[in-house]
């Protein structure tokens, strides 16, 4: 039986929605509608044939998607993931939790609604083998304001773990290479003479391929909390209940 008042609350949250996301943007606001008739107050993972909508950095979608959709598919074989990348404003924002069904980004950079953290890793610098800066694997604090940098950024109002302790440590990243994912950073340092900071994973994934290496630095360690975070309007949606649930056991192996 359709619980009508239940249908009544979410299709106010999709009207409110639609009147934050403004006129210009009625294709998403009939989305937001089209979702909101999705959402049951029931869900059955084996009968469901819903599409979920998850945004998040490459790094994030290149540690989880295989697992998560394999994990997916064992109990909910008709349930698809639609993955995009997080906006490329950087703004990240209780309407942006409203277009979407999840939002994967690091913990504690201040995007409103509700979260858990997933899994970490944690920041190295990368460089060429042959860098003229590196000196027995290391680069000294003086040598980090000299050198030319890849920097990953997500946005001029968002800050990475990594751009605040480099600004406390005085590094300021003059004439770098602005990348929009961590991903691409191994291959824009190889073979020159800038550095680069990226997860751990990702180091270890190209090094020996791009004949770079990981390189110490003075630098107070960097740890990456990767979150899942959702809109307060889903927290009793069963179906993100469940989402959440199959995002922390894809988190689980990941971190093994």
């Amino acid at each position: 039986m359709f619980h009508l008042d239940w249908l009544n609350n979410r299709m106010l949250i999709a009207i409110i929605a639609i009147l934050f996301l403004g006129p210009d943007k009625l294709p998403e606001a009939m989305v937001e509608i089209a979702r909101t008739f999705e959402i049951m107050p029931n869900f059955e993972p084996a009968e469901s044939t819903r599409t979920f909508s998850i945004a998040a950095s490459d790094y994030a979608m290149a540690q989880m998607t295989s697992t998560l959709l394999s994990l997916i598919k064992d109990v909910a074989p008709n349930v698809h993931v639609d993955f995009t990348e997080l906006p490329s404003d950087g703004s990240l924002s209780a309407v942006d939790l409203l277009r979407r069904d999840v939002i994967i980004a690091a913990d504690g950079v201040g995007i409103a609604g509700k979260h858990k953290a997933l899994f970490s890793d944690k920041f190295v610098c990368i460089a060429s083998a042959n860098n003229k800066w590196l000196k027995n694997g290391e680069f000294t604090i003086e040598d980090l304001k000299e050198t030319r940098m890849a920097k990953v950024t997500f946005g001029d109002r968002v800050s990475t773990p990594v751009d605040k302790v480099l600004s406390q440590a005085g590094i300021t990243a003059h004439d770098a290479v602005l990348l929009r994912g961590f991903l691409s950073v191994p291959f824009a340092v190889s073979n020159t003479e800038m550095v680069g900071f990226v997860p751990e994973r990702v180091a270890t994934q190209y090094a020996k391929d791009l004949g770079l290496v990981i390189a110490k630095t003075p630098l107070p360690a960097v740890t990456l909390i990767e979150a899942v975070h959702w809109h307060p309007s889903k927290n009793d949606d069963p179906a993100i209940k469940w989402l959440v649930s199959m995002l922390l056991k894809t988190s689980e192996i990941v971190d093994n």
